[in-house]
């Protein structure tokens, strides 16, 4: 699963010598999303479970234990050209609890923080360097697909409908 942000959020890197041929990438930095956030997903490593272009809600500061769907930020400087900087995976083994995002290893340690994580589709599993994330948050919920003209707005990204306050005037409400 990729995600699709939009263009103007991101900082634009110049391509490393590695890749001098390549276009340059787009970072985003997930510090400065705000804390709930959705994405669209893009590939079918979720299938059949999230489908490509389902939209994805996500909460930076949800605590995620194994089983949850979560979105992984890689750092920037890891991110190979043509690959997505996050990407969605099942969390499988969290990270040891002293780990706070972004981490980094002690140099003098011996020892590396891992985060196991894995996808459906083709069944793998992933063991990831906690020093090489930037954040891990949590899904908290899939956007309904929302109908042309069935009275539901989803610019915000949640749907919320018209409703009638106890007045008579109207109010944007929330979908239970």
């Amino acid at each position: 699963m990729r995600v699709s942000i939009e263009r103007s959020s991101c900082t634009v890197i110049p391509p490393s010598k590695a890749a001098e041929a390549s276009q340059p990438r787009l970072v985003l930095d997930p510090s400065e999303l705000p804390d709930r956030y959705g994405v669209i997903v893009r590939g079918v490593c979720m299938e059949p479970e999230i489908q490509e272009g389902s939209r994805l809600i996500f909460d930076k500061s949800a605590p995620y234990k194994p089983g949850d769907l979560d979105i992984l930020w890689k750092r920037p400087e890891l991110v190979k050209p043509g690959q997505p900087q996050a990407m969605g995976k099942r969390l499988y083994m969290a990270p040891p609890s002293w780990v706070k995002f972004p981490y980094r290893e002690h140099p003098e340690s011996g020892m590396c923080a891992l985060l196991f994580a894995e996808q459906l589709n083709p069944p793998r599993n992933f063991a990831i360097p906690c020093e090489d994330l930037l954040a891990v948050h949590r899904c908290v919920g899939v956007m309904r697909e929302i109908a042309a003209g069935d009275g539901l707005d989803d610019t915000v990204g949640f749907a919320s409908r018209r409703v009638k306050n106890r007045s008579g005037k109207h109010h944007r409400g929330r979908d239970a």
